[in-house]
């Protein structure tokens, strides 16, 4: 019976992790997406793919870096602002994307 319970307990674990895994995947093709979408010039459809990677992860600096790329494109300099902000906010100091998000932030003020 101790045994049933460890091999259940483990399966349990193991599911858990995959699933962790699974939605990180999710998070990165959704930026993966928007990127490519955003290279083509389609920066609504970038937009769309940077907020679905968001819903999955609010804490992804590279979609609110990528997003924020994107709503300058779209001339919506207040999002741009905010997002290359939330990137400080998250990924602060020294890290290349927060100099690159100090950096655009400041050619918007």
């Amino acid at each position: 019976m101790v045994v049933l319970r460890v091999v259940l307990i483990l399966i349990l674990f193991t599911g858990f992790a995959f699933a962790a895994d699974e939605e990180d995947m999710g998070i990165s093709d959704f930026v993966e997406k928007g990127m490519v979408y955003y290279s083509k010039g389609d920066v609504d459809k970038a937009v769309e793919q940077f907020n679905e990677a968001l819903k999955l992860n609010p804490q992804d600096h590279v979609a609110y870096f990528q997003r924020a790329k994107a709503y300058e494109q779209k001339k919506c300099m207040d999002c741009a602002i905010s997002d290359y902000s939330e990137v400080i906010r998250k990924k602060c100091p020294g890290h290349t994307l927060c100099q690159q998000a100090f950096y655009g932030r400041a050619v918007l003020y």
